[in-house]
This record gives C-alpha cells, structure tokens and sequence, in this order.
C-alpha cells in the first residue's frame, strides 16, 4: 500500500471506521477463513432465538470487507464428527482439508491481484486477512506431518505440577480437550485438584506429537502463502512481495501438559504469550528483534502508522461514547514502528489479558492487597463451561470472577502479575470490584538488570540471607511468589494494574506522580 496522510475524520467531522474508509476511497479488503468465531458467536440468530439472547442479527464478518467473506468448515464427510477424537493424520485421498481450502482461496485471490496489477486492469491496495483454523482442536492434519516428530523424539512436559502456592482458582480442568471421546475415556467428571489431572504419559506424548503436526501444518500453509508474494510465482508477483506489509500472529499460546493444564483457559504465560511478527519492505529486510512488552493491541495501530505514516489517536474512557455502534476510531495499543529503528526503546509498561471463572464456593481475600492467597487444599472443582451459556454470567448480573493480569517489568524484571477479583458486568458499570479478590499471582520471568548476576540462581546471599524473589527467574512459572515480596513492590504492582485497566498507561496523560512507574528513556521501573 502506498504511504500516505489520511483524514480520519468524516464530513460531520466524527472518526471514520476503517471499512468505512475503504470503502469510499477504493481500497480492496477481504477477510479468508478463521478471522472471526463462526455463526452465533459472531452474531447470528439461531432458529430459535431465545437460544442466544445476545445474538443481534448479521454477521461480524459483514462489517469489514469490501469483498466476500470466505468462510469454510467443508472437509472430508469421515470427519464430520468433531468429538469422536481429538487428532486425526488425514490420508492424502481424503481431499482437501479446511485449511488448505482457505489457503489455495488466498492463493487465488492474490494471482487475480497479480495479473489484474500485470495486465493495467487493477491498482486497488490491499489489505487480505487470512486465518487459518489449526492447530485448534480437534488437530486434523495430513499424515505426512507426522513424519517430523517420530515419537520416541517426544518429550513430557518438564513442569507437570501446578506452582507452588498458586490460588486454586487460577488452575482450570481443561474442559474442551476432555470433551473429545479419546479422553473423555481416561478423564470423567470434573478434576477437583490439579493432582488427579494426570494424562498417561503415552496419551501426553500422543497428543503433544498431534500439536506439533498441526502446527507444522499450520506454518506449511503460512509459508504457502508467503510463497505466493515472491518472484516467480505469480505473473507480475514482484510488485506484491516487494510492496506488501506482512503481519503473522496468533491470538494466544496453548498448555500441553504444563502445570497439568491443556486448552487456553488460563492466564499463566504458556496461554497468553503469543508469536507476533512483522515484515515491512525495506524497513526489516535486514531482521529486526526486540524483548520489549507488546500485545496484540498494537497490531492495529503499527499498521495504521505504516501504511498511512498517520498515529491513531488514543481511545479514553471518558471519551467513548455511551451508545456502542457510534463510529469512533481510536486505539489502546501502541504503534510499534518505533521498535524498528530502535529495538531497546520501550512502546509500552504493560501487556494486559483476562480470564473469567464462576464464582468460587471459597470465601474471598479481604481487600487488603498485602493479604494472603487462599490455603492451597481449598477445592478446584470449578469448571470452563463450553455449552451455550448465554448470555454470560459475567454480564446478566449473576457475576463471576475476572482474573485480570498484567506482564511487566518491576526492579529490571520482567514479571506477571494478576488478581482474581469480583466482576458483576454491567449492574456495576462494566468495571472490576478491586475490593473483592479471590488469589493474586506474581511470577518471575527475567531478571533483565545484570543477566551475569549470580543471584539469579541462588535463594540466599553469601551470609545466607533469603534473597528478594525477584531474582529468582522462574520461566516456567513453577512458584507464585506474591505472598514473599515487600509491602512497597505489592502497593506498586495493585497500583499499577488498577491504573493500567483504566487508562492501559498511555504515557503521554501519566501525571508527574504516575510517571514514578516508568522511565520512558531507560524502560526500567524507579
């Protein structure tokens, strides 16, 4: 896409949407495959309607593209029964999977560019969103991916066990992987504590071995793809590989055994890291690598900023406005252009997610935020319902409980942080009741102030005193280590958290006494 300086604004001087924009300047958009959840999920009314209250009518889909959505869930008829097991290594005379399905609909879309663009007949920029659906469950793969991983090269887990003082509602009991019938088998009922989780080790391997052949599957299709931008692979293909901006994500990472864990539904790091890259012609031709905090919010804004060298403004509460399908277009992530020419420069204090659960039989913390976690041997027994349970609980006003959590950097470490605390939706203002908490966390990813300092391997000094926790790095997040740090980093972490959900630390509103959390030069904690 061409660089250029927009105005955002439309004639009544209000911000536009993006597809609005595109649409009334001639840009081509189209979105392939598993951009959005399919049907109810993204909005469409069931044929009965009382079945999802929340369901509005259309389609997210329909509200983004200039072109016709592609969505399939077509595949070979043998495995039109999802639960019957949770992997399949597909023969190649099945025919096409879905995913190959969506990449040859890609692959087609940019030849049509490519020779339209050849031929005078096109010159539209462009924007294609392509998702692929693997390696969600069930993993469905062609066999031939099995080959890469012989299963004798298949490790367990290293950190099988749930951390060591962690607040029981911060496990989950991997509801979605126990619904396929291979599991189901072995693991009945709820898990009340995470030591009855245990898998067999030849199922561990069997379902790791699984993973790793539909992600291997996955990164063919991507690599297919990209493929299809450079020189000589389509007719006039140049003009595509050396003018398009590349962004390969995925919206979160995936438990295969760790902590006892499979599925997504958690906040520990194995969930919530995430690949993110970016390729921008004659800007990271050379490679660029960063450690800086980011998100998956910031894709929007960086992209905005490199096609149309335009910032996107700041989204605010108190500017938001009270009718949701008013047209307002601003951002909570951060460009990250800036990481391009300066990989150390830090764009952000903290990269933020969330996880719900129900509310607990447990009574909850008292409000102080130096109180204890809960006493491990208190039941784990709640679940991740995956049933239609709509609308939620989180916003009918039943409540339910929000574990909000936030990677940082406290005293040169990079650390994650998080509170589970009372959420009641919309009956209290779609905001958070900080006062009532059921377990905090903090793990100790890295110690970035002096990576030789030999005290980040051991528990005491040479006069055998404990050592802060905050050396100890702890990458597989083994040991929940809140309830040992000082008072003064507990009120710095529960402040910063509170104040990130409410303004997601946009720098340039902090106050003096605010910016005491970051040091916008350096990126370290004062």
């Amino acid at each position: 896409m061409p660089r250029a300086s927009p105005d955002w604004r439309n004639n009544s001087g209000n911000f536009t949407t993006i597809p609005e924009y595109f649409k009334n300047r001639g840009y081509f958009t189209a979105g392939i495959g598993k951009i959005f959840h399919p049907r109810f999920a993204s909005g469409e009314i069931p044929e009965d309607p009382s079945s999802c209250p929340v369901c509005r009518g259309g389609h997210d889909a329909d509200y983004s593209w200039t072109e016709p959505y592609f969505y399939t869930e077509s595949g070979p008829h043998e495995y039109s029964d999802i639960r019957a097991t949770s992997w399949i290594a597909a023969p190649p005379d099945k025919g096409p999977l879905v995913d190959e399905r969506v990449r040859d609909h890609a692959i087609t879309m940019l030849s049509n560019i490519s020779s339209k663009r050849a031929a005078g007949q096109e010159d539209r920029p462009f924007f294609i969103a392509v998702g692929f659906h693997k390696p969600h469950l069930p993993w469905v793969f062609p066999e031939r991916f099995l080959e890469y991983y012989p299963m004798d090269d298949i490790n367990l887990p290293s950190n099988p066990n749930a951390p060591a003082d962690m607040p029981p509602i911060a496990w989950s009991g991997y509801a979605e992987l126990r619904t396929y019938r291979d599991v189901q088998m072995i693991t009945t009922g709820h898990l009340p504590r995470p030591d009855s989780h245990l898998l067999p080790d030849t199922k561990v391997r069997e379902l790791r071995r699984a993973y790793y052949a539909a992600m291997s599957y996955a990164d063919d299709n991507v690599g297919q793809l990209l493929g299809a931008l450079n020189d000589g692979q389509l007719n006039g293909a140049r003009n595509l590989r050396d003018s398009t901006i590349v962004c390969a994500w995925s919206d979160h990472g995936y438990s295969l055994g760790e902590h006892g864990l499979w599925d997504k539904h958690t906040n520990f790091f194995t969930n919530t890291q995430a690949p993110l890259m970016f390729r921008v012609p004659g800007m990271t031709d050379g490679g660029v690598v960063t450690d800086q905090i980011v998100s998956t919010t910031d894709i929007f804004p960086t992209l905005v900023d490199l096609v149309f060298a335009n910032e996107m403004p700041r989204c605010s509460s108190d500017e938001l406005p009270a009718d949701i399908n008013s047209t307002v277009l601003c951002t909570e992530g951060n460009s990250l252009v800036p990481l391009i020419s300066d990989p150390n420069t830090p764009v952000k204090v903290a990269a933020y997610s969330m996880f719900h659960r129900p509310i607990p039989v447990t009574p909850a913390l008292v409000s102080s935020p130096h109180a204890a976690t809960p006493h491990p041997n208190v039941s784990f027994a709640h679940e991740i319902s995956l049933e239609a349970d709509l609308p939620s609980s989180c916003i009918d006003g039943r409540g339910c409980v929000m574990g909000y959590s936030m990677l940082t950097r406290l005293e040169g470490c990079e650390v994650r942080y998080t509170e589970w605390v009372r959420y009641e939706g919309k009956s209290a203002g779609w905001a958070p009741n900080w006062e009532t908490v059921y377990g905090r966390e903090l793990y100790n990813h890295s110690c970035h102030c002096s990576p030789t300092d030999d005290r980040r391997h051991v528990t005491t000094d040479a006069n055998s005193k404990d050592l802060h926790p905050m050396f100890f790095v702890d990458t597989l997040e083994n040991n929940n280590t809140y309830s040992r740090i000082s008072a003064s980093d507990a009120d710095e972490l529960h402040w910063r958290l509170h104040r990130g959900w409410e303004l997601n630390f946009d720098l340039d509103t902090l106050s003096a006494a605010e910016r005491r959390a970051y040091d916008a030069g350096s990126g370290d904690f004062t």
